[in-house]
């Protein structure tokens, strides 16, 4: 089984207390993000149960902290020049990527558990737009160098890439599926085609290292063999890309008539030499000519 080495998120997760304590729980190391109003405690709150009764008939019983919480934001406000270490992440087209990192050991409380839990806050600023800050929480051990936690912060920014590429020139997101057998049949061939092209990038390494993925898919367009489709093979292809994409157009204007009762209507050419209604077509969709 493929082992990995730690968890990477986004906000989107890391706003969600149950899913950091999963992993935790699961021994799970993580680099998660979160966002500017994440509550933290500079100290063990120590949650315990209110004197004060609860509840409809005064017999809840309600956890509350010791001490208050404070703001990702706040807190890093109070953040002084000693706090920050400039760090190079990694070599990037435009020279070293170089960034300001702050880490603290903070404790999170999600007002249910009996006690809370001790994990790092990573902060990275950008160096020429300090204003441009980023918050991760990190369950790494807490002897984990400064370095090492503002590099696996950093590391999500091969995943993005990853989605790009697969997005842009494998067709990760080029599917209409109707049940999760069929997806899951497209996202492994994607993932068979990534692997492919990963392959071939790293095989010409470090004699072209700026081989890229669209650089291996135009290679492979003009090396594979293919077999000629043939003239009504490639009508019917255009044909029906054309038909798309003027459906689209015409339900627009459809959706247009509601607030424009007098547009004129105008026949557009069709690729067949049919001919079919559409207002004002003829400013976004040229009539065809017959190949």
């Amino acid at each position: 089984m493929l082992r990995f080495g730690w968890v990477g998120a986004d906000g989107g997760y890391g706003k969600e207390p149950a899913f950091l304590r999963a992993l935790d729980d699961a021994n799970e190391t993580f680099v998660v993000d979160v966002h500017r109003t994440q509550s933290v405690w500079l100290e063990d709150p120590k949650p315990s149960v209110s004197a004060e009764p609860t509840g409809r008939n005064g017999r809840g019983k309600k956890l509350k902290t010791s001490v208050a919480s404070v703001t990702v934001e706040h807190l890093v406000r109070t953040f002084g020049p000693q706090d920050w270490r400039r760090h190079v992440l990694r070599d990037s087209t435009r020279g070293p990527l170089q960034v300001d990192v702050a880490c603290r050991r903070v404790w999170l409380w999600d007002g249910e558990e009996s006690g809370a839990r001790h994990w790092h806050l990573i902060v990275r600023r950008e160096v020429k737009s300090p204003e441009t800050i980023k918050y991760s929480l990190s369950n790494a051990p807490a002897e984990t160098p400064h370095l090492r936690l503002a590099q696996m912060q950093g590391q999500r920014y091969w995943v993005e890439r990853s989605f790009e590429d697969g997005k842009g020139e494998c067709g990760l997101a080029d599917y209409q599926a109707l049940g999760w057998v069929s997806w899951h049949h497209h996202i492994a061939m994607v993932m068979l085609a990534m692997l492919m092209i990963a392959q071939a990038r790293a095989t010409h390494q470090p004699l072209l290292e700026l081989l890229s993925a669209r650089d291996v898919v135009e290679i492979l367009k003009e090396t594979l063999p293919r077999k000629p489709e043939g003239r009504d093979a490639l009508l019917r292809r255009i044909n029906a890309r054309h038909q798309r994409r003027r459906s689209a157009i015409q339900s627009r204007y459809r959706g247009q008539q509601k607030s424009g009762p007098n547009q004129r209507k105008l026949l557009c050419r069709n690729n067949l030499g049919r001919f079919a209604e559409a207002p004002d077509a003829n400013r976004l969709y040229p009539g065809f000519v017959r190949i």
